[in-house]
């Protein structure tokens, strides 16, 4: 073995070690953070990633904020520690601890199917209903499907359904509001002003230097069918929408897109096509309005943009999460997964995204680990997660 490659592995630099998510919580002071940076420079780690979590006093983004995130990048560069920011209050990537939301133009929002006018508009999420069917449907089978102007349209022996432009749930977890339409441009713009913007204005001598780069985390663009992270009554018979997806997939695909082929199968096809096309044209807004604007800003501002999207553990969940999480990882400098929990053996989310780097030139991959593994949790089982 090359004699450099056993020194590094002897004693590898700060960007070969691991970096924590330093969890920021509490009345953050100058003088503990400052200590803090020297315990975990004594533990053997490379840097840290600064990180608004769960039970923060300090104002989220406020002038003490970015006083302190200043301090600790200078001090950290002097201690020869990467220092990292993370773009949002806690998880996931998008609102601004749920700022940007606050507009609900800017909310994430679905497709949701309901059998009468009457039961969609009673939903207080509901926004209006784009699409009117009556549906030929024999069990689960569509046998035939006509976009018609109003209930009393329906011919005999077909059933009704409307679908419905329905909004994410207000909740808690984003300060009252919900998560971001991630696959709108100008939400995303929103986001990237609301946060990255204010980063640059109180800390742009830094970035690039004393700050490395970014994580985003779990940015997606909604669940289709299985309603996670959301709510709403309605969840299961709700899909991804944005305002461009009817355009988008008539420019793509040369046809209108049938909504209630997405939700049924018809009897003659093997694979629903319609879905798949659908989830393409998905992954193009998802990939064009987030990853694409995102990476653009950090070449600007010469930082490295890593982190990891929703939800990596297989294809299934991939699918209805993401999209195509390869597709997603091009537009990233350090493309990552989230590999949690002392038993998440999933190789082959790992080898997905090596390949992914490999084939386009990334010099890094990046996972999270050890989270979730609780206070007896053995240094062995820590020794076996890193090797892995």
């Amino acid at each position: 073995m090359d004699e450099k490659i056993i020194s590094r592995l002897a004693e590898p630099g700060a960007a070969y070690r691991a970096k924590p998510f330093w969890s920021w919580n509490g009345d953050l002071e100058e003088k503990e953070l400052l200590r803090q940076i020297d315990a975990l420079k004594e533990m053997g780690f490379g840097g840290y990633f600064m990180h608004s979590r769960t039970g923060l006093i300090t104002e989220y983004l406020g002038e003490k904020w970015f006083s302190l995130i200043r301090a600790c990048a200078e001090y950290g560069e002097k201690q020869g520690m990467e220092s990292w920011i993370y773009d949002e209050d806690r998880w996931p990537s998008g609102t601004c601890g749920g700022l940007v939301t606050q507009n609900k133009a800017y909310r994430l929002r679905f497709l949701s199917e309901y059998d009468s006018d009457a039961e969609a508009l009673s939903c207080p999420e509901v926004q209006k209903v784009v699409k009117r069917y009556a549906l030929l449907l024999e069990g689960n089978i569509l046998k035939d499907a006509k976009e018609i102007a109003s209930e009393k349209d329906v011919p005999a022996g077909y059933r009704y359904a409307c679908y419905a432009e329905e909004c994410m749930k207000e909740s808690e977890f984003y300060n009252g509001a919900a998560y971001l339409d991630t696959m709108n441009g100008e939400a995303v713009e929103a986001f990237l002003r609301s946060t990255l913007d204010v980063y640059a204005e109180k800390c742009g001598k830094l970035l690039g230097k004393e700050i490395r780069g970014v994580f985003t985390d779990e940015p997606h663009r909604g669940a289709l069918f299985n309603g996670f992270g959301i709510t709403n009554a309605n969840r299961a018979r709700m899909i991804p929408y944005t305002g461009a997806l009817f355009e988008k997939y008539r420019k793509k695909y040369g046809e209108s897109l049938c909504v209630p082929e997405i939700y049924y199968l018809r009897a003659q096809d093997a694979e629903n096509e319609t879905a798949r096309r659908y989830i393409d044209v998905l992954d193009d807004l998802f990939t064009q309005n987030f990853a694409m604007p995102y990476e653009k800003w950090c070449k600007e501002h010469g930082i490295i943009l890593t982190g990891h999207i929703l939800h990596e553990d297989n294809l299934s969940i991939q699918t209805s999460l993401s999209g195509s999480m390869m597709r997603f990882y091009e537009y990233m400098d350090y493309p990552g997964i989230d590999n949690l929990s002392a038993h998440n053996a999933c190789y082959w989310a790992a080898i997905q995204c090596a390949s992914a780097a490999r084939q386009t030139g990334k010099p890094f991959v990046l996972s999270e680990l050890y989270g979730c593994t609780g206070w007896d949790m053995p240094l062995s089982e820590y020794k076996r997660i890193g090797d892995w």
